[in-house]
């Protein structure tokens, strides 16, 4: 079996996420190393991982909330 289909993006997300609970890190370390496919797919993954962290990451911060000035947006809505 190719190793680049044995495992799920959910598990290689959790391995990069730390979150070994939920994978088998010492396969998916293994496979890696024999797999330059599995490799570079994880690669892609950790991107995707890494953009999307930081722009949630741009939401939260204190200065980014207030800038949606949430609390004038509700009062603005139109009572149906």
């Amino acid at each position: 079996m190719n190793e680049i289909n044995r495992f799920s993006d959910e598990e290689l997300v959790a391995y990069l996420d730390g979150e070994y609970q939920f994978c088998s890190a010492e396969r998916i370390a293994y496979a890696i190393k024999s797999d330059p496919n599995l490799a570079k797919r994880l690669a892609l993954l950790e991107t995707d991982t890494v953009i999307i962290r930081e722009a949630f990451d741009q939401l939260i911060r204190p200065d980014a909330i207030k800038a949606l000035d949430i609390g004038n947006a509700t009062n603005n809505v139109k009572q149906i």
